[in-house]
């Protein structure tokens, strides 16, 4: 299925539809990012509970430290990148790290990871990534249940 949203969440108030990538991290003295991924809807003929397995790939291009932080500051660790569903609906041209669209706030910023804004329990198990990891696709699995 192809991709109809994505968006990446970063500062208040400010939309970033423009950005050629979808940026996920969590540097020291940064602002957290937080990306969103959109699939058209199943075709009404097939329900999620017709679904055994369902696998989603998004293309990983690079892991970086910003060039002003030090390795200790921003160390080559291992960091867990993992899918959770989101439950309201969004607009990739409005969404911020507060708002989801036309004024309507997220429950909370970066959105209420309990079960209020997105699922509380990523779907299936976390893919790592780490700075030398080389390009190329990383797959989630986003069966519902994980």
């Amino acid at each position: 299925m192809p991709v109809t949203q994505d968006v990446t969440l970063e500062r208040e108030g400010k939309n970033y539809n423009y950005l050629k990538y979808l940026l996920v991290a969590k540097h020291p003295q940064y602002p957290l990012k937080r990306s969103l991924v959109q699939f058209e809807d199943l075709p009404t003929a097939c329900s999620a509970n017709d679904i055994l397995i369902a696998n989603m790939y998004l293309y990983f291009h690079y892991a970086h430290k910003a060039s002003s932080q030090s390795v200790a500051e921003a160390p080559n660790i291992f960091r867990p990148l993992a899918v959770q569903r989101i439950l309201k609906r969004w607009e990739e041209a409005e969404a911020t790290s507060t708002q989801r669209m036309g004024g309507q706030p997220w429950n909370q910023p970066y959105l209420d990871l309990n079960n209020i804004d997105a699922e509380a329990t990523p779907q299936g198990m976390p893919t790592y990534y780490h700075a030398s990891r080389p390009s190329g696709y990383m797959e989630f699995n986003v069966t519902t249940g994980g």
